[in-house]
């Protein structure tokens, strides 16, 4: 069988992965054993470039969620949001390659008929197996909603909010789709191969996904110690490493979800990252908002009927700056009625790379601006 350009480019690509993300504008960890933020959904340690075999290999635990690696043509796809073709093509163009001039194979008849049934036998699998996942998320949802008590009735759970992170109690208990659970199990999984493994059953901050008609999607587990701080498993095969405190379930279908803390006010609504974050929005913008969990997740927010006015609330790293400068711009052309404004920490007395947590945090010499909500978008 002859060989193809993108057999060609993947050859070429090999052993020079960090150059060709270089090229294309993606950073990734100096180290092939240090962690650190994801180029394509940020957060702070979640992603690790182990460029196994030179092939560009990587991990992100794409924050508590479904882990995602692969090679260096998933990495492109994953951060600039890609099909595998274009990332193929800008690698080749990379290393100096033009497809145009390498010959593509034409299949006989025999292989095009051969390559449709194994696609067609592919299509059905992947069916009945996401059928399966999705009856498997659906339980086990419904199973951790079972366990679910209000906040205030887990001690943990309550001292991790208003002692550890110190959200007012009053901001606590009017939150919405904010559930304690008292004994979660941690699983542990090392690999995609690997059966699941339990670590432990501690107590769990569980904030409620749904999507904008409302239908709960998945649930974002954040595991605290019974003292009510955040839980810090070290990983049993890396004991340097820490496993993540913040995970999220399975979700049982592709429609976007974020945890809605507080409802709209007179069609305002603010939206941050994470839970803790867009808390602290709430408290020093006086105004409701909602938590997208992630940068990734922002990009995809749909701010429920109703809303006119939504302030983005957003991390002053890239990661969360492209969040909500993409969120802006989708809304513009999907939801021109809704206007939206994007503030960060630093306009408010806080300092390059904070979140809106981080701002609160600094104590009553915090900026007590709370006129954000009065202010009309730009």
């Amino acid at each position: 069988m002859n060989r193809t350009w993108v057999d060609e480019t993947r050859d070429a690509a090999q052993g020079q992965w960090r150059g060709i993300l270089a090229a294309l504008g993606i950073t990734v960890p100096g180290s092939t054993h240090k962690h650190g933020p994801c180029p394509g959904c940020g957060g702070r340690d979640r992603f690790r470039f182990d460029d196994k075999q030179g092939r560009g290999t990587f991990i992100c635990s794409a924050g508590g969620g479904e882990p995602i690696a692969g090679d260096g043509f998933l990495l492109l796809q994953h951060v600039r949001g890609w099909r595998f073709i274009e990332a193929a093509r800008a690698v080749a163009e990379v290393l100096g390659i033009d497809p145009s001039q390498r010959g593509e194979l034409v299949p006989t008849k025999a292989e095009q008929i051969g390559r449709h049934r194994v696609r067609i036998t592919r299509m059905l699998m992947d069916e009945q197996a996401e059928a399966e996942k999705r009856e498997r998320a659906k339980k086990a949802i419904q199973a951790t909603l079972q366990g679910c008590k209000p906040i205030n009735q887990v001690p943990a759970v309550w001292a991790y909010l208003t002692q550890t992170r110190g959200i007012p109690e009053k901001y606590v208990a009017a939150a919405q789709d904010l559930l304690a659970h008292p004994g979660l199990e941690y699983f542990y999984k090392p690999s995609r191969e690997e059966r699941s493994t339990t670590l432990g059953t501690y107590p769990a901050l569980i904030g409620v996904c749904r999507s904008q008609s409302g239908e709960i999607i998945s649930l974002h587990r954040t595991y605290v110690t019974p003292q009510g701080h955040k839980l810090a498993l070290k990983d049993p095969r890396r004991s340097s490493e820490t496993l993540p405190a913040r995970k999220l379930m399975t979700p049982i279908d592709e429609r976007h979800y974020a945890i809605a803390l507080y409802a709209p006010v007179n069609g305002r609504l603010g939206v941050a990252e994470g839970i803790e974050t867009a808390l602290s929005a709430a408290i020093l913008n006086d105004l409701p908002c909602h938590s997208a969990i992630d940068s990734g997740k922002l990009v995809h927010y749909a701010p429920p009927p109703g809303v006119h006015t939504l302030f983005l609330f957003a991390d002053d790293d890239p990661a969360g700056r492209h969040g909500a400068e993409s969120l802006q711009m989708r809304l513009k052309i999907e939801r021109p009625e809704i206007q939206t404004a994007i503030y960060y920490p630093r306009q408010r007395g806080g300092r390059p790379g904070m979140d809106w947590d981080d701002l609160r945090r600094l104590g009553p010499d915090a900026p007590q601006d709370r006129h954000v909500a009065q202010r009309r978008p730009g």
